[in-house]
């Protein structure tokens, strides 16, 4: 728990600001998650745990999909400068 709260502390300093109240703001949310945690049963928890992981994945996907050209080029790149090098060498 400690390390995920630290991750996600970093994450929302990341997206807000690191000022001492945005700091704040996420450690009390996480507390007030912490303190009700233990009402829901561990089938609801696995499901609230999936579906954010899934929400998480989709800002991710699009991401992906909007730097494709530039992966594209990286690939190419990399594919002439350490693949066919290595072709060209076993040539020889």
């Amino acid at each position: 728990m400690l390390a995920w709260g630290y991750y996600g502390e970093q994450a929302w300093t990341f997206m807000f600001t690191g000022a001492r109240k945005s700091r704040f703001a996420y450690r009390a949310l996480l507390c007030a998650a912490l303190a009700v945690a233990p009402v829901f049963e561990r089938d609801q928890v696995t499901s609230i745990v999936d579906s954010l992981t899934f929400a998480g994945a989709i800002p991710n996907l699009i991401a992906v999909y909007l730097l494709l050209p530039e992966l594209r080029a990286d690939l190419a790149t990399y594919w002439e400068r350490v693949v066919l090098r290595e072709k060209r060498r076993e040539a020889k």
